[in-house]
């Protein structure tokens, strides 16, 4: 053995001997990063299972209960809103309704019975605000299915006004709501049908639903279907 090759063990063993805890400690760090990389490349390789053996029953059992709870809020708030329906003067993103159906679910005996309650008060209104009555009259009937409604009988809201924040408004009488719903209709954006003779209910009726009236564009074609029907024509002559 050369002389070189004992100095250059000795050198080695001595090195060895100085650092050995630095060497240990060394090693050890490399076994960890091994370690965890071996690790995120199976995990990799099998994210399903991962999640899956992540994820207690318990924790499953609980976010059911979650998602149970959610859809019965969002299944009350829907049947809410089904049952008062949709506002007259709501959102242009309302539900589109079929109105006159749903009147026509009412006998032709309660809707009679209705028009003659209230004409009286059609009339009275055309007097004061240029309205044809029968205008008042057939929105009157058609947006409260024929005082069947839930709004009418509740709130004596007969057509479905509501106030800036978008909830229903409450009238001590009908006339109450009769009276708001020609100062509706006579000012704001619909302020230029004053200009309409108050027997023009056909102008009347294309004119409201062009500026935003109701809440399907069958609109002005259901008001006229209703004057037609019952000749409500007759009271604006009165």
């Amino acid at each position: 053995m050369s002389q070189q090759t004992v100095t250059g063990g000795s050198v080695i063993g001595n090195f060895i001997f100085k650092n050995w805890f630095k060497i240990i400690i060394l090693g050890v760090g490399v076994y960890i990063l091994f370690q965890k990389d071996m690790s995120f490349t199976i995990n990799l390789n099998s994210p399903f299972q991962r999640e899956t053996n992540e994820k207690p029953a318990a924790a499953t059992a609980a976010e059911k209960e979650i998602y149970t709870a959610d859809a019965k809020q969002l299944a009350s708030q829907k049947s809410a809103l089904e049952k008062f329906e949709i506002p007259l003067f709501g959102s242009s993103g309302a539900k589109k309704v079929d109105k006159l159906a749903e009147l026509n679910r009412v006998s032709e005996e309660v809707q009679v019975a209705y028009l003659k309650r209230f004409a009286h008060v059609a009339m009275s209104e055309q007097k004061k605000y240029g309205i044809p009555a029968s205008i008042t009259l057939a929105s009157a009937i058609l947006h409260s299915r024929a005082g069947e409604d839930e709004i009418a009988s509740s709130h004596n809201n007969h057509f479905a006004l509501t106030d800036g924040s978008g909830n229903f408004q409450r009238f001590a009488n009908a006339w109450s709501g009769f009276r708001a719903h020609s100062q509706h209709v006579t000012s704001g954006d619909f302020k230029p049908l004053r200009k309409l003779s108050e027997t023009d209910y056909q102008g009347w009726a294309k004119g409201l639903q062009a500026t935003g009236y109701g809440v399907n564009d069958r609109t002005a074609q259901d008001l006229l279907t209703l004057i037609d029907k019952f000749e409500l024509f007759e009271l604006d002559k009165k």
